[in-house]
């Protein structure tokens, strides 16, 4: 007696001689325990014409030269059955994920997965016959994520104030050389530079005399007035009476 059995490699639906266990495919060749009740019952629920899809993702559609050649697309995953003649164009709901479906053209029968992405995006699958089987898959355009946008945050440089020049020294109260112009401390007699008598009363904010250049040569002689103070031979510094060398140069007091 032969019963309907489905092949649990490729699908496919034939007719077997149940007096014998084990028969063979003659789709893909793949052993089939004809005893084995799972396949026999599946391929006797098997419904074909599926009910429309209210939210298709998938979508089929069968042409052919000749109208006798039809084709049956079986989905693995849940064993129902469709039938198209040509012309035909069927549309379905399926889970997202990947599937395995076959379509059986004429007498041949071919093995396709089909991936269905989660956002509803349709998949379309056209077959013809003209002699020969096409099937071709066309599935929706990806669509990258958009990128992230880091935000960089760039510091804000802001010109630094550089600090005013430090202003000239002012003479304050020091004496300012009349011959050379240099600044001495108020207890100088005599410039530290040039040995120039230095004034007793100068105005504290006089300017500076030009500095004249160095002329080769002794410096003039400075007759030096008495004075009732004691005064540093070498180096003009007024020296207390306690003071046995001049703290400026370290000549001997000739006093002490």
């Amino acid at each position: 007696m032969y019963i309907k059995m489905q092949c649990p490699q490729c699908g496919m639906i034939d007719d077997m001689d149940d007096s014998r266990q084990f028969q063979y495919c003659r789709f893909c060749g793949r052993q089939v325990n004809v005893r084995d009740a799972a396949y026999t019952a599946q391929a006797a629920q098997a419904t074909p014409n599926m009910p429309a899809a209210d939210s298709p993702n998938l979508n089929i559609q069968y042409y052919s030269i000749n109208p006798g050649v039809t084709m049956i697309v079986r989905f693995l995953f849940s064993g129902q059955v469709q039938y198209f003649v040509s012309g035909q164009r069927f549309s379905f709901h399926i889970p997202y994920g990947s599937h395995r479906i076959t379509l059986q053209i004429g007498r041949k029968n071919y093995a396709r997965n089909i991936f269905l992405p989660d956002n509803n995006a349709q998949v379309n699958i056209y077959a013809s016959w003209d002699g020969r089987a096409h099937i071709e898959i066309v599935n929706p355009p990806y669509t990258p994520p958009a990128p992230v946008q880091q935000v960089v945050y760039v510091p804000v440089q802001t010109p630094m104030n550089n600090p005013a020049p430090a202003p000239a020294p002012t003479p304050g109260n020091g004496k300012i050389c009349p011959q050379c112009g240099t600044v001495n401390d108020p207890g100088y007699v005599f410039c530290l530079k040039c040995a120039a008598r230095l004034e007793e009363d100068q105005p504290k904010d006089a300017d500076p005399a030009p500095e004249e250049p160095d002329v080769k040569g002794d410096a003039p002689a400075v007759e030096h007035e008495e004075q009732n103070e004691t005064v540093c031979e070498n180096c003009g510094r007024t020296l207390h009476d306690d003071e046995k060398f001049c703290p400026g140069c370290g000549t001997k007091n000739p006093n002490v």
